[in-house]
């Protein structure tokens, strides 16, 4: 009897950690980098965008997540760019709405 508590205690807490570290590799928080231009995007907790691109100054803006829609809307430097996005492992991919092209980036942390 203490055998199938005590594994059934460890099998919670494994679910239990799973779900924890599912919940932040789902999240868009962090740094991607877009695979193709190697441009760095760091996404904040307070809805902060930091864009590098290799060579040149970042570029600050904003973005809002629509969660029911499943679209980000980006605003840097003036322009606003809206695109759904979807995370997969550690890529997150988002297409334009209006002419499907995608970008692919990968988390760097």
């Amino acid at each position: 009897m203490k055998k199938g508590a005590l594994l059934l205690c460890v099998l919670l807490i494994l679910a239990c950690l799973t779900g924890c570290f599912g919940k932040k590799s789902k999240t868009i928080i962090g740094s991607w980098e877009h695979d193709s231009l190697g441009a760095v995007y760091e996404f904040t907790e307070d809805g902060q965008v930091i864009v590098t691109l290799v060579g040149q100054n970042p570029m600050y803006g904003t973005y809002t997540l629509e969660n029911e829609t499943g679209t980000v809307v980006l605003s840097v430097n003036g322009m606003d760019q809206a695109a759904t996005y979807s995370i997969s492992g550690q890529k997150l991919l988002l297409t334009s709405p209006d002419s499907g092209a995608q970008v692919t980036m990968t988390r760097v942390n």
